[in-house]
């Protein structure tokens, strides 16, 4: 469905951060656009549209396309919304599976919008050089 002809909640940069975080964590575990469409059961063009936002998904597919990427959906959407810069959410997913599992158990508490600011700071110590 073309973006344009319906209102979603998640607009502009944000929809264009998840796309990004999405091809991001493909290319990171080396999976094509094919690979990852046959996972969830849908064609790799319908990826590049997910990816590029010319199409938006519902959350039962981004759930399942989180899953495929081996990560927890509440994890990929907070690194998405929540790491400004662009270079720090390509870090993020390039390191998600070395992330001690309270990012990920804070990441899945969140009850308020406000908490984001909390989040990626604990997140961006985590991604800091040792």
């Amino acid at each position: 469905m073309d973006l344009k002809s319906r209102d979603h909640p998640i607009e502009g940069p944000m929809l264009v951060r998840l796309g990004e975080c999405l091809q991001k964590r493909r290319e990171v575990l080396s999976m094509t656009q094919r690979e990852l469409g046959g996972r969830i059961g849908i064609g790799y063009q319908q990826i590049g549209r997910y990816e590029t936002t010319e199409n938006m998904f519902t959350v039962a597919r981004f759930w399942r396309m989180a899953k495929a990427l081996e990560m927890e959906p509440a994890s990929l959407a907070a690194i998405a919304f929540t790491i400004e810069r662009r270079e720090d959410r390509v870090r993020a997913l390039m390191r998600y599976d070395s992330i001690e599992l309270d990012v990920m158990s804070l990441v899945t508490k969140l009850t308020n919008v406000n908490d984001k600011e909390d989040v990626r700071d604990f997140v961006l110590t985590k991604l800091r050089p040792r």
